[in-house]
């Protein structure tokens, strides 16, 4: 199945604190519209400086499937769609899974046809530990997703935990909330960031709106 969003969430507090959170965008709220200006990206990763917050680029990074085998932030899948969806969400995570059965009908379905990239990625299983095949096959059966679901046991794309190499400091590394959705544009720039409850999907799809709007 084509790749069209891509999702990934992140644990930080417990259970009974991801449904907290904030939204971020441009200094209005909203999110960061790409500058025109911009030269769109390459299936080829694109060069830095690297960031993770809002205007920057993402740094490069490999997940897996439920197969495990592994799939890349910057591949095929990249240099096509205007417009790339990460969701990080974990399966013990109360916000996640109450979100979790709206995701295909009001995320998947309505804008995997309108040049969106969609991922979810889940970085634990249900006890708090490194998620395995069995947790993502699951996860993905349950609530409709397959094939949009990988894993990160690891924690490589942890919104708290920054990593060596990026040219950008962490500024207030803590997450507030699950589950974390960022948006990317096609030169790999983070133009929205959520964290904590979705409204079911309605935060995300409206960014989505704009973005596609503007350009």
């Amino acid at each position: 199945m084509a790749m069209r969003i891509l999702l990934a969430v992140s644990m930080l507090a417990a259970v009974a604190g991801c449904s907290g959170g904030a939204t971020r965008g441009n200094n209005s709220g909203g999110p960061l519209v790409p500058s025109t200006d911009n030269p769109r990206a390459t299936c080829d990763t694109p060069r830095g400086p690297w960031g993770f917050s809002i205007g920057r680029l993402q740094q490069p990074w490999t997940v897996a499937n439920c197969e495990g085998a592994e799939y890349d932030l910057y591949n095929n899948d990249f240099c096509g769609p205007d417009f790339t969806v990460v969701v990080h969400s974990e399966p013990w995570c109360g916000e996640c899974i109450a979100d979790a059965p709206s995701m295909k009908a009001n995320l998947i379905d309505p804008y995997a046809s309108m040049n969106v990239r969609i991922l979810e990625v889940l970085q634990q299983d249900i006890n708090g530990g490194p998620v395995d095949a069995d947790t993502c096959t699951s996860w993905g059966n349950t609530y409709e997703t397959p094939g949009y679901v990988f894993m990160d046991p690891t924690n490589d794309l942890s919104t708290y935990n920054y990593r060596p190499g990026t040219d950008e400091e962490p500024a207030g590394s803590r997450t507030e909330g699950l589950p974390v959705v960022n948006i990317y544009d096609a030169t790999g720039t983070l133009v929205f960031h959520h964290e904590g409850a979705t409204n079911r999907w309605r935060d995300i799809t409206d960014a989505l709106d704009d973005l596609i709007a503007a350009q």
